[in-house]
């Protein structure tokens, strides 16, 4: 575990709360990574913990879920707190980007520990919140070590632990994958196309949104591992970056790429490059406004 000391605080929380489940949060190859991050950090330290399943939560009441970002159009995060609402013993939320959902955080009681990764959503959840408690922490994929982890040389023909449905959906995004990587292209982007995209680089040919492409089922230990180690050793190939996904600059940066960062439409990628990506990391250099070239 690299950064250990910014992650001190998040750490002891985990260790006074006692045996939990660990929810990831469903979403694309960056949220892979990060819920990666999640359980490299609970075996680092020890932790007693297990994925969360319906059988095993009636027997443990305590669930931390993964880090990534809550914004208006995603009801993951707010679907499942309603669904275990009544019955819970403590929710720990791992370090978020928050936007929206009011109603939501201002309901949440003591039982409910919200950390932040970065000073805006602090900011916004000590104005909301009425009852749970909050803290500011950091992306928790600041602390994993890259250089620790066994990545496959090539493209897994199946992501591990999958089925059929994703299987078949990932033989068909990785056909455009590997036809991106045989240029060998010098400089790589990485742009996104989503909820979240500028649209600038929607139908630019010279760049795939690597996020979007490795993703999948994120419900067992061997799904995420699967997306996380293919996503992250795709970037590691890569010799400079240029990207609007936040985790594509963050596991640039922890592998020593140059990346430049675009920031995005939102406030995510220079809130948390103001308070993380800065002293965190070297070689992500964030874009200025007059910088940036469609």
């Amino acid at each position: 575990m690299i950064n250990y000391e910014v992650f001190e605080p998040l750490v002891n929380h985990l260790k006074s709360i006692g045996p939990f489940l660990f929810r990831p949060n469903s979403g694309n190859g960056g949220d892979a990574v990060i819920a990666l991050s999640c359980m490299e950090i609970f075996d680092t330290h020890g932790l007693d913990w297990q994925m969360y399943t319906p059988d095993r939560y009636e027997k443990c009441k305590s669930i931390v879920y993964s880090g990534g970002a809550t914004f208006p159009q995603y009801f993951s995060l707010s679907n499942f707190v309603s669904s275990h609402d009544d019955d819970l013993k403590s929710f720990t939320l791992m370090p978020h980007s928050f936007e929206g959902h009011e109603q939501l955080i201002a309901n949440m009681d003591d039982r409910y520990h919200l950390f932040a990764r970065e000073k805006t959503t602090f900011d916004y959840l000590e104005n909301t919140i009425k009852g749970a408690h909050c803290y500011l922490s950091h992306d928790v994929a600041f602390s994993l070590d890259v250089n620790a982890l066994k990545l496959p040389a090539t493209l897994p023909l199946m992501l591990p632990g999958q089925p059929i449905n994703f299987d078949l959906q990932w033989l068909f995004k990785q056909i455009t994958l590997r036809r991106f990587l045989r240029k060998g292209i010098k400089e790589s982007l990485y742009f996104r196309t989503d909820s979240e995209s500028s649209g600038n680089f929607n139908f630019n040919k010279s760049s795939v949104d690597l996020s979007r492409l490795i993703k999948g089922k994120m419900v067992t230990r061997k799904q995420i591992n699967g997306i996380a180690l293919t996503f992250l050793s795709v970037i590691k190939r890569s010799q400079k970056i240029k990207t609007d996904r936040l985790h594509v600059g963050i596991c640039a940066g922890l592998f020593g790429i140059p990346c430049d960062l675009y920031p995005g439409i939102n406030f995510k990628i220079n809130s948390i490059h103001e308070h993380s990506i800065d002293d965190l990391l070297s070689g992500v250099r964030m874009l200025s406004a007059d910088e940036i070239d469609y």
